[in-house]
Protein backbone atom coordinates (compact mmCIF):
# COMPACT_ATOMS: atom_id res chain seq x y z
CA UNK A 1 0.00 0.00 0.00
CA UNK A 2 2.81 2.30 1.10
CA UNK A 3 4.65 1.32 -2.06
CA UNK A 4 1.55 1.89 -4.33
CA UNK A 5 0.87 5.62 -2.73
CA UNK A 6 3.91 6.72 -3.34
CA UNK A 7 4.16 6.02 -6.76
CA UNK A 8 0.86 7.37 -7.33
CA UNK A 9 2.32 11.05 -5.69
CA UNK A 10 5.46 10.46 -7.91
CA UNK A 11 3.32 10.06 -10.86
CA UNK A 12 1.38 13.65 -10.10
CA UNK A 13 -1.81 11.80 -9.16
CA UNK A 14 -4.54 14.32 -8.68
CA UNK A 15 -6.50 12.80 -6.39
CA UNK A 16 -4.73 9.48 -3.59
CA UNK A 17 -7.08 6.81 -2.20
CA UNK A 18 -5.38 4.28 0.35
CA UNK A 19 -7.47 0.93 0.57
CA UNK A 20 -7.06 -0.06 4.24
CA UNK A 21 -5.54 -3.71 4.59
CA UNK A 22 -8.47 -5.75 5.49
CA UNK A 23 -11.01 -4.18 3.26
CA UNK A 24 -10.65 -8.16 1.74
CA UNK A 25 -12.71 -9.14 4.35
CA UNK A 26 -15.14 -6.73 5.10
CA UNK A 27 -15.57 -2.70 6.21
CA UNK A 28 -12.27 -1.70 7.31
CA UNK A 29 -11.29 -1.71 11.20
CA UNK A 30 -10.82 1.88 12.68
CA UNK A 31 -7.38 0.71 13.36
CA UNK A 32 -6.65 -0.42 9.27
CA UNK A 33 -8.57 2.82 7.96
CA UNK A 34 -6.11 4.85 10.21
CA UNK A 35 -3.42 3.18 9.13
CA UNK A 36 -4.41 4.06 5.62
CA UNK A 37 -5.03 7.45 6.33
CA UNK A 38 -1.49 7.83 8.06
CA UNK A 39 0.08 6.52 4.93
CA UNK A 40 -0.94 9.57 2.59
CA UNK A 41 -0.26 11.91 5.72
CA UNK A 42 3.34 10.19 6.29
CA UNK A 43 3.92 10.89 2.15
CA UNK A 44 2.41 14.56 2.80
CA UNK A 45 3.97 15.78 5.63
CA UNK A 46 7.16 14.28 5.76
CA UNK A 47 9.05 13.39 2.17
CA UNK A 48 8.54 16.87 0.72
CA UNK A 49 7.27 15.29 -2.68
CA UNK A 50 4.58 17.24 -3.08
CA UNK A 51 6.57 20.35 -3.20
CA UNK A 52 7.72 19.34 -6.62
CA UNK A 53 5.89 19.14 -9.52
CA UNK A 54 7.40 16.27 -11.16
CA UNK A 55 10.14 14.50 -8.90
CA UNK A 56 10.81 12.58 -11.52
CA UNK A 57 11.12 14.40 -14.59
CA UNK A 58 13.93 13.14 -16.45
CA UNK A 59 14.31 10.01 -15.30
CA UNK A 60 15.38 7.39 -18.09
CA UNK A 61 13.90 4.00 -16.20
CA UNK A 62 10.31 6.07 -15.97
CA UNK A 63 9.96 7.66 -18.98
CA UNK A 64 11.31 3.99 -20.88
CA UNK A 65 8.42 2.48 -18.80
CA UNK A 66 5.92 4.95 -19.46
CA UNK A 67 6.47 4.50 -23.71
CA UNK A 68 6.38 0.70 -22.92
CA UNK A 69 2.77 1.19 -21.13
CA UNK A 70 1.90 3.50 -23.86
CA UNK A 71 2.45 1.13 -26.36
CA UNK A 72 1.19 -1.35 -24.94
CA UNK A 73 -2.38 0.44 -24.36
CA UNK A 74 -2.49 1.40 -28.06
CA UNK A 75 -2.18 -2.22 -29.05
CA UNK A 76 -4.91 -2.85 -26.89
CA UNK A 77 -6.81 -0.28 -27.89
CA UNK A 78 -6.28 -1.35 -31.33
CA UNK A 79 -7.72 -4.71 -30.39
CA UNK A 80 -10.99 -3.60 -28.84
CA UNK A 81 -11.34 -1.68 -32.12
CA UNK A 82 -10.88 -4.39 -34.27
CA UNK A 83 -13.44 -6.36 -32.11
CA UNK A 84 -15.95 -3.29 -32.83
CA UNK A 85 -15.53 -1.48 -29.49
CA UNK A 86 -15.87 -1.04 -25.87
CA UNK A 87 -19.77 -1.91 -26.06
CA UNK A 88 -19.64 -4.85 -27.99
CA UNK A 89 -15.96 -6.55 -26.16
CA UNK A 90 -18.96 -6.17 -23.19
CA UNK A 91 -21.86 -7.99 -24.84
CA UNK A 92 -19.53 -10.70 -26.36
CA UNK A 93 -17.72 -11.49 -22.75
CA UNK A 94 -14.01 -10.29 -24.34
CA UNK A 95 -13.27 -7.82 -21.52
CA UNK A 96 -14.34 -10.77 -18.86
CA UNK A 97 -12.20 -13.04 -20.10
CA UNK A 98 -9.05 -10.81 -20.74
CA UNK A 99 -9.67 -10.17 -16.78
CA UNK A 100 -9.91 -14.02 -16.14
CA UNK A 101 -6.83 -14.97 -18.06
CA UNK A 102 -4.70 -12.37 -16.60
CA UNK A 103 -5.54 -13.59 -13.17
CA UNK A 104 -5.31 -17.25 -13.95
CA UNK A 105 -2.14 -16.03 -15.13
CA UNK A 106 -0.90 -14.45 -12.57
CA UNK A 107 -1.82 -17.11 -9.48
CA UNK A 108 0.39 -19.64 -11.80
CA UNK A 109 3.19 -17.31 -11.59
CA UNK A 110 2.38 -17.04 -7.75
CA UNK A 111 1.86 -20.59 -7.06
CA UNK A 112 5.01 -21.74 -9.07
CA UNK A 113 6.95 -18.97 -7.33
CA UNK A 114 7.75 -16.90 -10.87
CA UNK A 115 6.17 -14.21 -9.08
CA UNK A 116 7.00 -13.63 -5.39
CA UNK A 117 4.56 -12.39 -3.25
CA UNK A 118 6.30 -11.98 0.10
CA UNK A 119 4.35 -13.55 3.03
CA UNK A 120 2.49 -15.92 0.58
CA UNK A 121 5.26 -17.97 -1.42
CA UNK A 122 8.42 -16.39 0.28
CA UNK A 123 9.81 -15.31 3.84
CA UNK A 124 6.51 -16.63 4.88
CA UNK A 125 6.05 -16.33 8.91
CA UNK A 126 5.23 -20.29 10.19
CA UNK A 127 4.46 -19.13 13.69
CA UNK A 128 0.60 -19.19 13.62
CA UNK A 129 -0.21 -15.85 13.82
CA UNK A 130 -4.02 -15.20 12.30
CA UNK A 131 -4.92 -12.42 10.51
CA UNK A 132 -6.78 -9.08 11.41
CA UNK A 133 -10.18 -9.68 13.30
CA UNK A 134 -12.71 -8.24 10.09
CA UNK A 135 -14.82 -5.08 11.50
CA UNK A 136 -18.04 -6.57 13.36
CA UNK A 137 -21.38 -4.93 12.37
CA UNK A 138 -24.37 -5.44 15.12
CA UNK A 139 -26.88 -7.40 14.01
CA UNK A 140 -29.60 -4.84 15.68
CA UNK A 141 -28.52 -2.35 13.45
CA UNK A 142 -30.91 -4.61 10.98
CA UNK A 143 -33.83 -5.02 12.64
CA UNK A 144 -33.57 -0.99 13.78
CA UNK A 145 -32.91 0.41 9.91
CA UNK A 146 -36.34 -2.56 8.83
CA UNK A 147 -38.45 -0.68 11.49
CA UNK A 148 -37.04 3.00 10.36
CA UNK A 149 -38.38 1.95 6.73
CA UNK A 150 -41.39 0.36 7.51
CA UNK A 151 -42.50 4.17 9.96
CA UNK A 152 -41.49 6.00 6.85
CA UNK A 153 -43.77 3.88 4.50
CA UNK A 154 -46.44 3.91 7.13
CA UNK A 155 -46.22 7.76 7.60
CA UNK A 156 -45.60 8.82 3.62
CA UNK A 157 -48.00 10.31 0.91
CA UNK A 158 -48.51 7.10 -0.94
CA UNK A 159 -50.22 9.26 -3.71
CA UNK A 160 -47.23 11.88 -3.98
CA UNK A 161 -44.58 8.67 -4.15
CA UNK A 162 -46.41 6.78 -6.69
CA UNK A 163 -46.37 9.96 -8.79
CA UNK A 164 -42.95 11.03 -8.32
CA UNK A 165 -42.22 7.12 -9.65
CA UNK A 166 -44.45 7.01 -12.50
CA UNK A 167 -42.40 10.49 -13.32
CA UNK A 168 -39.40 8.66 -13.07
CA UNK A 169 -40.60 5.82 -15.46
CA UNK A 170 -41.98 8.13 -18.07
CA UNK A 171 -38.74 9.85 -17.95
CA UNK A 172 -37.04 6.72 -18.50
CA UNK A 173 -39.51 5.81 -21.50
CA UNK A 174 -39.11 9.00 -22.91
CA UNK A 175 -35.29 9.17 -22.93
CA UNK A 176 -35.06 12.18 -20.83
CA UNK A 177 -33.33 13.05 -17.98
CA UNK A 178 -34.21 10.96 -14.89
CA UNK A 179 -32.46 12.45 -12.38
CA UNK A 180 -34.88 15.77 -11.85
CA UNK A 181 -37.66 12.59 -11.29
CA UNK A 182 -34.95 10.70 -9.32
CA UNK A 183 -34.79 13.66 -6.75
CA UNK A 184 -38.10 14.62 -6.67
CA UNK A 185 -38.77 10.71 -5.80
CA UNK A 186 -36.51 10.72 -3.24
CA UNK A 187 -38.02 13.73 -1.44
CA UNK A 188 -41.42 11.70 -1.48
CA UNK A 189 -39.68 9.21 0.90
CA UNK A 190 -39.03 6.70 -1.99
CA UNK A 191 -36.77 4.00 -0.73
CA UNK A 192 -33.66 3.13 -3.01
CA UNK A 193 -35.19 -0.43 -4.10
CA UNK A 194 -38.65 0.72 -5.01
CA UNK A 195 -36.65 3.55 -7.25
CA UNK A 196 -34.35 1.40 -8.81
CA UNK A 197 -37.06 -1.53 -9.49
CA UNK A 198 -38.89 1.12 -11.67
CA UNK A 199 -35.64 1.87 -13.73
CA UNK A 200 -35.45 -1.78 -14.12
CA UNK A 201 -38.67 -2.45 -15.02
CA UNK A 202 -37.88 0.02 -18.17
CA UNK A 203 -34.12 -0.96 -18.65
CA UNK A 204 -34.23 -4.57 -17.27
CA UNK A 205 -31.10 -5.96 -15.11
CA UNK A 206 -27.49 -6.38 -17.14
CA UNK A 207 -26.80 -10.09 -17.92
CA UNK A 208 -23.24 -10.85 -19.05
CA UNK A 209 -22.59 -13.37 -21.14
CA UNK A 210 -20.58 -16.67 -19.36
CA UNK A 211 -17.49 -17.08 -21.04
CA UNK A 212 -16.36 -20.59 -21.88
Amino acid sequence: MSINALAAVLGGVQTLHTSAFDEALGVPTEAAATLALRTQQVILEETGIPNVVDPLGGSYAIEALTAEIEGRVRTELGKIDELGGALRCIESGWFKEQIAESAYRIQNEIDSGVRRVVGVNCFVVQDGQKGPDPFAIDEAIEAEQVERLRRVRATRDARLVGEALAALQRAARDGTSIVPPTIEAVRAYATVGEISETMREVFGSYEPDAVV
